[in-house]
């Protein structure tokens, strides 16, 4: 499984943390990623602060995993924390979402 020693897809009550998968490989610290879906082929995606505000305290080791087209023909594109931690969102009101 391409080295990684850990994976841990986090509970419902460990949510909150700002991502939903924690990955080890052997030797490294770990991976935080933050899983997003949707129908679309070129989606916006949806932060909430409190996952933002994990990919800015960790830029380095945070990612973003889109599956676009979802139903269709889904495509992966992962997005290093380090690409968005500049980014100029705007937050919805109603759900305290940032969307980029």
């Amino acid at each position: 499984m391409l080295g990684v020693r850990d994976v841990c897809v986090l509970a419902e009550p460990e949510r909150g943390k700002g991502y939903d998968i924690e990955s080890r490989m052997p030797d490294s610290p770990p991976k935080y990623i933050e899983v997003k879906a949707s129908k679309d082929r070129l989606p916006n995606i949806e932060l909430t602060r409190n996952e933002y505000q994990h990919i800015l305290n960790n830029p380095e080791r945070s990612f973003v995993y889109v599956v676009a087209s979802v139903f269709s023909d889904p495509t992966l594109h992962i997005i290093p924390g380090t690409a968005l931690k500049d980014l100029k969102g705007s937050y919805t009101s109603e759900n305290n979402y940032l969307v980029v």
